[in-house]
């Protein structure tokens, strides 16, 4: 028996679920907005509403929301690996370049879960002196990196048929837009109005929404990629 995964309807269940947490994470900010922990009575109670809050916080690292998005990255990760090695069977090219995306969006997971990037902030904030919109200064290095991989890889985009490499090229311009173009303006926000303030609240639900987006758009491009399908085979299969 062997379980087939379906490009589309793989990917539109993946949807839903991220539409399902952008909704709780919503309806969280919402709440912490307008103190309704408050107004329960119970301490246990207001505990309660303050822990489901943060698991499903756009902005809380090692929750829900997190996880998820280093699932869609460790995902993507296996993809390119299989993509590559399918390449390397077919003795065709860019066996290379599949496992190398393999290999960034393996780490790209990796930090998601251990938040490697919020390591380098403090140094690079005070190295450059930076401040407002480079305030979470950690885009800056990872910034220059995508521009490089980027201009790397601009043939290998070329190459590919066009409706994949159009449709990474969308996922990946939606993805960036959120992680690096989005958080810009938070850092702007954060110095200006705090953390706590709506409008950052608000800027880091888009953040990650358009994380979310992005990375199955990117994985719906991978799987569709000459009719390419994961495929299990369980145990005392023939």
């Amino acid at each position: 028996m062997r379980i087939s995964i379906e490009p589309k309807r793989f990917c539109l269940r993946l949807g839903i679920i991220a539409l399902i947490l952008l909704l709780l994470n919503v309806l969280g900010v919402i709440a912490s907005l307008n103190h309704w922990s408050d107004l329960v009575e119970s301490s246990t109670m207001r505990d309660v509403v303050l822990y489901l809050t943060k698991l499903f916080d756009f902005n809380t690292e090692r929750n829900i929301p997190t996880f998820f998005n280093a699932l869609l990255l460790f995902f993507s990760s296996i993809a390119l690996f299989l993509l590559g090695m399918f390449q390397a069977r077919q003795q065709q090219w860019g066996v290379i370049q599949w496992k190398v995306l393999s290999l960034i969006f393996l780490f790209l997971s990796l930090d998601e879960i251990a938040v490697l990037h919020e390591r380098l902030i403090d140094p690079v904030r005070s190295q450059f002196n930076l401040s407002g919109i480079l305030y979470f200064a950690w885009v800056l290095p990872y910034g220059i990196g995508l521009t490089l991989l980027a201009l790397i890889y601009l043939r290998f985009l070329k190459r590919l048929p066009r409706q994949t490499s159009k449709a990474m090229v969308v996922s990946g311009i939606i993805y960036v837009s959120g992680a690096i173009g989005i958080e810009l303006l938070e850092g702007r926000e954060a110095v200006t109005h705090g953390f706590e303030s709506p409008g950052f609240k608000v800027l880091y639900t888009l953040e990650e929404s358009l994380e979310m987006g992005g990375l199955i758009l990117f994985l719906y491009a991978l799987l569709s990629y000459r009719h390419f399908s994961l495929e299990i085979a369980t145990p005392g299969a023939s």
